[in-house]
């Protein structure tokens, strides 16, 4: 919190995503069996101004990954928290990872994290889910709502919306909304009502995708299917 609101001062746009961002906007995060620790920091920021972050994190007392910062600083820059033990890691306006997400235009619908509908985008478009993303998932359905076009909400006709023009996203999405049903159905460490609401969500979410509408270019990249990759396996920047 402390360094957005640095930022802010010096009017760079900087917003929390993943676990933490989930974190920050779920008051449940801090009972079982959602509370965990969180060892790094992922930042999104406007592409604006972007030659300024790395001045700004360097006076906040962060270590620059220089090499990789210099060869790919225009898409994700890269920070050290040496005291702690901490990875600081920026996305520039576009969230890359199995999927692409443009949030420039969307980081102005909340102060300090993303808001529900991106956040949920982020850690849904993961290939390969690991218990973390699982359970941060879950949180964000236990603590959000679902509805229309409100900053506040899990946003199921945007989500539907990108599913219809990008056949990626839906297979993806789809994918996974079906094998987070199966392990919050099957899995001991929730209670009835936590996976009542859980799963309720999901139901929600996957007949919202699957009644809208889809694109031409939808309809023709479903043609091909699963013979053609539709993800990208994103690098491991490490420590």
């Amino acid at each position: 919190m402390r360094l957005i609101e640095e930022a802010e001062k010096k009017g760079l746009t900087l917003r929390l995503l993943g676990g933490l961002g989930i974190r920050h906007i779920c008051s449940s995060a801090t009972e079982e069996p959602w509370l965990r620790e969180y060892e790094d920091i992922d930042f999104i920021a406007s592409k604006q101004r972007r030659d300024e972050l790395e001045n700004f994190f360097e006076e906040q007392g962060y270590e620059p990954n220089k090499q990789r910062n210099l060869f790919a600083g225009d898409k994700r820059l890269l920070f050290y928290d040496l005291e702690n033990k901490r990875q600081v890691d920026i996305f520039i306006s576009v969230f890359d990872m199995c999927h692409l997400l443009d949030l420039e235009s969307r980081l102005e619908l909340t102060g300090t994290a993303l808001n529900p509908t991106d956040l949920f985008l982020t850690k849904i478009q993961i290939i390969e889910m690991n218990k973390k993303d699982i359970y941060d998932l879950g949180l964000l359905l236990i603590d959000i709502d679902t509805g229309n076009d409100d900053s506040k909400v899990l946003d199921l006709l945007y989500l539907a919306r990108l599913c219809a023009k990008d056949w990626g996203w839906y297979k993806t999405i789809t994918k996974n909304v079906a094998e987070l049903k199966h392990y919050y159905v099957n899995s001991p460490d929730f209670s009835p009502a936590h996976k009542e609401r859980v799963i309720q969500s999901l139901d929600l979410i996957a007949a919202e995708i699957r009644k809208h509408p889809k694109s031409m270019a939808w309809k023709t990249r479903n043609m091909i299917g699963e013979k053609v990759q539709w993800y990208n396996l994103p690098e491991d920047l490490g420590k």
